[in-house]
């Protein structure tokens, strides 16, 4: 279960939220204005200005230019800037990367109510990022921010208490923030909430509520959740078995690179299981998902390979997967290398 999304850009760029007027071409009065205001010290022009060389929107993308007008912006006060700046000093934008110099600015903005500086500065807090690891003030900033409504403290909150991270373990209230991040299509939420509702932490199991939750995030492009809906489908929980289905949303997470769901798509090719049958398909799948290590793929690209299903026969390649296979323990390969050498 994922622990948290990546809060860099995803946090500085929700945050910000430019207005129409900033997003315009570097030569237009406006933009001239907006520079006009942000030298007489207009906190609101910096923080815009900052956005655009951020962007790139209207001029140049210059992180430099960015950070320059956000910390006249932030030396200010202004909560904002001072959580961009972090988000900038965190992963090196435009600034020589510096943890310490990250937290300094998420505390200024965390101080003043910025629940996306609070959320940051509880990850710190949590990973030890510029900071000791003090997994009590990571809840205490991610109950900060999410008690304000912000969904990613909202989901960070969730984990703690279903994992025990800096509290006790109460998988009802990791329920609770899981669906209160859900609600606001927050994905990774929607995918662990999903998983409460199949094994029946924290809430009565139902597992149509867990396609319900997997659903949103798939159709969000989550490629755990596609997987998951995807074997959903295949054996009919909390849905009516539909292989089709379960072929298109495997074919979805298999396309954003999940081992687990290359291989299924590659046993529906070869069987001709939700899909019509396509030997080139199953071989190109399997490859996909035995190259990252899956043992059963690499056991039936081994069995390709010997059979000459699809492809010119080669032994060689045969027993070269199905070594891979062995290796991890797949006894049908072991026994197949043990029939091949004669022992």
């Amino acid at each position: 279960m994922l622990r948290r999304i990546t809060k860099l850009l995803t946090s500085l760029l929700t945050l910000i939220g430019i207005p129409a007027s900033a997003q315009v071409t570097g030569g237009s009065s406006t933009f001239n204005q907006l520079i006009e205001r942000a030298n007489t010290g207009d906190v609101e022009a910096q923080v815009e200005l900052g956005c655009c060389y951020f962007d790139g929107n209207g001029v140049i993308q210059d992180y430099e230019q960015a950070i320059n007008w956000w910390t006249q912006a932030a030396n200010q006060g202004n909560a904002i800037a001072q959580n961009n700046l972090g988000v900038c000093y965190e992963g090196g934008k435009g600034v020589e990367k510096n943890k310490e110099q990250a937290v300094l600015w998420y505390n200024k903005a965390a101080q003043q109510g910025n629940a996306m500086a609070q959320n940051n500065l509880g990850v710190c807090y949590e990973s030890g990022n510029g900071v000791m690891v003090d997994k009590g003030l990571a809840v205490y900033w991610y109950t900060k921010a999410a008690t304000q409504g912000y969904d990613v403290a909202q989901y960070n909150l969730g984990c703690c208490y279903e994992k025990g991270v800096g509290l006790p373990i109460d998988n009802e209230q990791a329920v609770y923030w899981y669906t209160k991040a859900a609600e606001q299509g927050q994905i990774s939420a929607q995918y662990n909430l999903g998983i409460c509702y199949k094994k029946g932490n924290g809430v009565n199991q139902d597992i149509s509520q867990t396609v319900f939750w997997w659903t949103q995030a798939a159709n969000s492009g989550d490629a755990k959740s596609q997987k998951s809906l995807g074997y959903c489908y295949f054996y009919g929980e909390g849905v009516s078995k539909n292989n089709k289905k379960a072929v298109y949303w495997w074919s979805k997470a298999a396309e954003q690179g999940v081992a687990e769901a290359q291989y299924e798509l590659g046993v529906c090719y070869r069987a001709g299981d939700g899909v019509e049958q396509d030997d080139n398909q199953a071989i190109y799948w399997y490859t996909k998902a035995a190259e990252q290590g899956v043992a059963d793929a690499q056991f039936n690209l081994g069995c390709v390979f010997y059979d000459g299903i699809g492809v010119e026969k080669k032994v060689e390649q045969a027993v070269y997967w199905w070594t891979l296979a062995a290796k991890q323990g797949h006894a049908d390969a072991q026994r197949n290398l043990r029939i091949i050498r004669g022992y």
